[in-house]
């Protein structure tokens, strides 16, 4: 007999945070912010909000 496959446990792909929290965390101007927050609303999934914010490029 065979045993049935588990599925595999997918972590953070489809955690659903706050918007503001998050430009908080990654340290997002209040321009971008405002921009996600039109475009997601208050809350979206973390995946989504890594693939569409802008940050400008930090030079040394």
């Amino acid at each position: 007999m065979t045993a049935p496959v588990s599925q595999p446990q997918i972590t953070g792909a489809k955690e659903v945070v706050s918007v503001v929290d998050f430009a908080v965390r990654y340290g997002l101007c209040t321009e971008e912010k405002n921009r996600l927050v039109k475009l997601f609303g208050h809350f979206a999934r973390k995946h989504e909000l890594l693939m569409n914010a802008r940050r400008e490029t930090r030079v040394r």
